[in-house]
């Protein structure tokens, strides 16, 4: 029961090899990089070939960006 206490503070460290964060760090770029490109296509649909507002489209962005944040990876 006092190995359960006296481990129950300490906090085990973990290390990671540089590959695996490259390979973490270019799957986030990946992923942003994707999603910006989605929205830029999506924002020049609206605006440029159906003619919708540019207001109502840059609102309407924006609450999927920021309403869509916390479903990232980070």
């Amino acid at each position: 029961m006092s190995e359960i206490k006296s481990s129950i503070g300490k906090r085990s460290e973990i290390k990671h090899s540089g590959k695996s964060m490259a390979s973490y760090g270019f799957g986030k770029f990946l992923f942003e990089f994707l999603n910006m490109a989605f929205g830029s296509y999506v924002y020049f649909y609206y605006v440029g070939e159906i003619g919708l507002n540019i207001w109502f489209t840059s609102i309407g962005f924006v609450i999927y960006r920021y309403g869509t944040r916390s479903m990232t990876l980070s």
